[in-house]
């Protein structure tokens, strides 16, 4: 697949609002929390009638805000019928529909608030970002747990090299409510960190200040096979070599992930074992980390069942 330009980053994490910040904490590895505290979308934009929408998507608003901001011309002169809003998204609205359908069935239908109910829509964050921005292209939520945003970059990619658009924004949001503890294969417990993630992407043509990111391939594996999935790697990566590869989705493959990228990258880095399972976020990530650093890196997401994916991200000038 071709390769897209980045044109802005913006991030509401618990480590920072900053490139700068979220590099410097995955550096020094003192993660004290793994929520948003105090979040509050009015520090970053002002639009009437989001009170009630999810934590999740204010926080997608406010990371997207804060990439348009980034971005070195004015997105308000853009054709707005040719931009695309592209999310990915775990489990950020499960406590929404949770909490929707607990008063419907303890108090009733009459209990419930019709405020709340589109906070329950799958397509919440895309729709409410298109409304707020005034988007008028494709807008789009896919949900494949750790590697949702980098198949939001996938698809992202295909309109925007078709032509189809001339930019896209790129969002990995998921919240918790909580540090939540969930039991692995391993029978570990492992914290679940909520963030988000902007990206403000072009065609390849245009410069980008930040670099280049290309999905070398994305495929899905139903069964558990090291063998498998060693092949698939080799045979995306043969004849190719990184400076530094980035894994960590907080499951059984990231015992054996290192093994194979040792054979095509110089470092080899596991996010997870810092800043937690950062879900749908995690590609996203994992390439601000990147970005950081000089050379061409390589970012590994893979979901234990399901969906996995490669993606390149190669370095610009920005610091």
């Amino acid at each position: 697949m071709s390769k897209v330009s980045i044109q802005g980053i913006g991030c509401v994490t618990p480590w920072g609002n900053e490139i700068n910040q979220v590099y410097q904490s995955w550096i020094q590895g003192n993660i004290e929390t793994y929520n948003v505290a105090d979040f509050e979308p009015s520090k970053y934009f002002k639009y009437k009638g989001i009170k009630h929408i999810s934590k999740t998507t204010k926080m997608a608003l406010s990371s997207t805000w804060l990439a348009l901001q980034d971005y070195a011309g004015d997105y308000r002169a853009w054709d707005k019928e040719r931009v695309g809003v592209f999310v990915g998204n775990s489990i950020g609205y499960l406590n929404e529909v949770y909490e929707f359908l607990d008063v419907a069935y303890e108090q009733g239908a009459d209990f419930v608030s019709p405020k709340k109910f589109t906070n329950t829509v799958l397509n919440n964050i895309p729709g409410w970002v298109s409304i707020v921005f005034g988007i008028k292209g494709i807008n789009l939520l896919l949900q494949n747990g750790v590697t949702s945003s980098l198949d939001a970059i996938e698809a992202a990619s295909m309109y925007l090299n078709n032509h189809v658009i001339d930019y896209a924004i790129v969002i990995g949001a998921d919240e918790t409510k909580g540090p939540i503890l969930e039991n692995n294969i391993d029978k570990k417990f492992n914290i679940i960190s909520e963030s988000s993630v902007s990206f403000v992407l072009s065609r390849e043509e245009i410069n980008s200040n930040y670099g280049y990111l290309e999905v070398l391939d994305t495929w899905q594996d139903y069964k558990i096979n090291e063998k498998d999935y060693f092949t698939k790697i080799n045979k995306v990566l043969s004849g190719k070599t990184f400076e530094h590869a980035f894994y960590g989705s907080g499951n059984f493959l990231d015992t054996c992930s290192p093994s194979i990228l040792n054979d095509y990258a110089r470092e080899t880095s596991n996010t997870y074992s810092v800043f937690g399972n950062t879900l749908s976020v995690s590609s996203l990530i994992k390439a601000m980390l990147a970005l950081k650093k000089q050379g061409n890196h390589i970012v590994l997401d893979a979901n234990q069942i399901g969906n996995k994916g490669l993606m390149a991200v190669y370095k610009g000038v920005k610091e």
